[in-house]
């Protein structure tokens, strides 16, 4: 019963230290499948800005 004891913290360390290494793993993932679509994101900002941009400069020309 003690051996069961003591072996016991070292199950479950080892359990957890699997599930971690798991997540790490599913966060990875996660992180290239959606880096794509940050830099999107990005270009869009800087696509709504320069828009505005121009769109300034044209109301400009026409007053």
């Amino acid at each position: 019963m003690d051996d069961e004891k003591q072996e016991w913290p070292a199950v479950q360390i080892a359990t957890l230290t699997q599930q971690m290494r798991s997540a790490a793993s599913s966060v990875e993932d996660i992180k290239r499948s959606v880096q794509p679509f940050a830099h999107l994101g990005r270009e869009f900002a800087e696509i709504c800005v320069r828009a505005e941009s121009v769109r300034d400069d044209v109301e400009l020309q026409w007053t």
